[in-house]
């Protein structure tokens, strides 16, 4: 079933201007007759090409803003310390863990999840190797078998901060890179 040309223009009219203009952006998903409406539309509201230049700029921010924050954001030490501690604290804990696991998979932390795993596994690693332990030796081993599984993830994830962060330079270049990490 084809559209016509009017239900198009009364389609695109009810649109926000921010909306046609990402459907512009993005003109290679759409027909040729879809993309005419809306330049049409766009003409007919009055907005100029530096208003749409405007809008393209910001959307390249918003996305880079976007990347930045997904692959690059690592968690605070103390982040660090409640997935790694918090995680075998019970119920307590699990929740704890589960509602950050949420939060961060919502707002695409996808680096911060990234590495709440890598110290949820350690954690937990740690916690079967002192219950092995259990019966032969000390309390104190014990504890510091769970507080060395603490400072193995903290080593990895130095090696992988280090990594990423070169990497973040190699894109975005050293001015950027000291705007986003606050250096």
């Amino acid at each position: 079933m084809e559209i016509s040309r009017e239900e198009l223009v009364k389609l695109f009219s009810k649109k926000r201007t921010s909306e046609l203009l990402d459907i512009l952006s993005n003109r290679q998903y759409y027909t040729e007759l879809a993309v005419q409406v809306i330049k049409d539309e766009i003409e007919k509201r009055g907005i100029e090409q530096n208003d749409i230049e405007e809008f393209h700029a910001s959307k390249i921010v918003q996305q880079d803003e976007k990347i930045k924050k997904a692959y690059f954001l690592e968690l605070k030490f103390v982040e660090k310390l409640l997935v790694y501690f918090g995680f075998p604290l019970l119920f307590f804990g699990l929740l704890i863990t589960l509602g950050a696991k949420n939060y961060l998979e919502k707002e695409g932390f996808f680096m911060k999840l990234k590495q709440a795993k890598l110290f949820l596994i350690i954690s937990f690693v740690s916690l079967i190797i002192t219950g092995i332990m259990l019966d032969y030796v000390d309390n104190i081993y014990l504890l510091s078998v769970w507080i060395g599984g603490f400072v193995i993830a903290i080593q990895i994830d130095k090696k992988a901060s280090a990594k990423r962060k070169a990497e973040f330079i190699g894109i975005y270049g050293q001015e950027h890179f000291n705007e986003f990490y606050g250096q």
